[in-house]
């Protein structure tokens, strides 16, 4: 097993982070368009139950509101961290323009409550819309056993 430096292991996490971002971000914009396709599609028609008996409009509104809530977490991360960052930005700065030496790290002595509170948001966001998007899909797989289509 090959041994990674600091640095090294920062850039595979944001190189992760990013792509699981976009996945999440791709997934849910896929299924809200599946959704509307769905719905506008001339020939198609949505059965009252779909797989395992779970109401078709049941699915609908489960796989729209997981992805709308992955969505709406995917954007309130990047809030968090940017405004967390935004703070830690403005203290360096000021620690800079007084001539002190600072060491930066993410903490409340650094960003202060509000910031540290930030931090810990955007770390508990990130789990949260990879889960919503999973449930989006999964829910979206019980509406696709609900579609009926005419004449095949």
């Amino acid at each position: 097993m090959a041994s990674l430096s600091l640095d090294e292991l920062k850039k595979q996490l944001d190189w992760y982070s990013g792509s699981v971002s976009s996945a999440v971000r791709t997934t849910s914009f896929g299924v809200i368009a599946a959704i509307w396709a769905v719905f506008t599609a001339d020939g198609i028609s949505l059965q009252s139950s779909g797989l395992f008996g779970v109401p078709t409009h049941f699915s609908v509104r489960m796989a729209f509101v997981f992805a709308g809530g992955a969505l709406l977490t995917d954007i309130l991360q990047y809030v968090a961290a940017y405004w967390m960052t935004s703070i830690g930005f403005d203290k360096l700065e000021k620690a800079s323009s007084q001539k002190k030496q600072v060491k930066f790290c993410y903490d409340r002595k650094n960003l202060g409550l509000f910031g540290a509170f930030l931090y810990k948001l955007s770390f508990v966001l990130f789990p949260c819309k990879l889960v919503l998007a999973i449930l989006s899909a999964v829910a979206f797989l019980f509406l696709a056993f609900g579609v009926y289509i005419k004449g095949a």
